[in-house]
């Protein structure tokens, strides 16, 4: 039955042409029809496949439609996702990059605190510009890591000095601890 194939494949433009195609064609075949009851029976049937296509043919027209607007709607939540996503990247970024340039900040204000008050050798000099460079190196490595996420291969898993941590800290807290006459070992 080409009318309901028609109707399934092409919805309601489907359906249009193939009443049309039918309607042609039956009326070559009523012509040879010789009874009235015959020709009735023929318009009968013709009705009611019609009846049958324009049913399927809505349908599948209103299927297709539903189907385009859901997948707008899921190219929308996808984009929407993605944008979700980049804004947590680059506020993680954003973290990453702001700590050592916080700590680079805090090295220069108690270096120039420290010129101000004539109380800096080249010894505390040389260990200011070293942790400097070492937390500019800490950037460079951070946004180097940032390049890194997109491209291929494994993790890897590297060790972390705790200790050179702390003493890290500790020799920025030895002037202000001296301040108030507290000694950091």
């Amino acid at each position: 039955l080409p009318l309901i194939w028609m109707s399934l494949r092409f919805g309601w433009t489907g359906v249009a042409v193939s009443i049309l195609v039918l309607n042609l064609l039956s009326a070559g075949i009523a012509a040879n029809l010789t009874t009235a009851d015959d020709r009735l029976s023929l318009q009968m049937f013709l009705i009611v496949l019609s009846f049958a296509g324009i049913f399927i043919g809505a349908v599948v027209t209103e299927l297709t439609r539903s189907l385009k607007r859901h997948a707008s709607e899921l190219m929308e939540l996808t984009h929407t996702d993605r944008l979700n996503t980049f804004g947590h990247v680059a506020a993680g970024i954003i973290h990453q990059i702001n700590q050592p340039l916080a700590t680079l900040s805090m090295y220069t204000q108690e270096s120039s605190k420290r010129l101000d008050a004539d109380n800096l050798t080249k010894d505390d000099l040389a260990g200011i510009v070293g942790r400097l460079q070492n937390e500019t190196d800490q950037m460079r490595r951070i946004v180097d890591g940032m390049y890194s996420l997109g491209s291929a291969g494994s993790s890897k898993h590297q060790h972390f000095d705790v200790n050179g941590l702390i003493g890290i800290v500790a020799d920025l807290l030895k002037h202000e601890a001296a301040k108030v006459n507290v000694r950091i070992h």
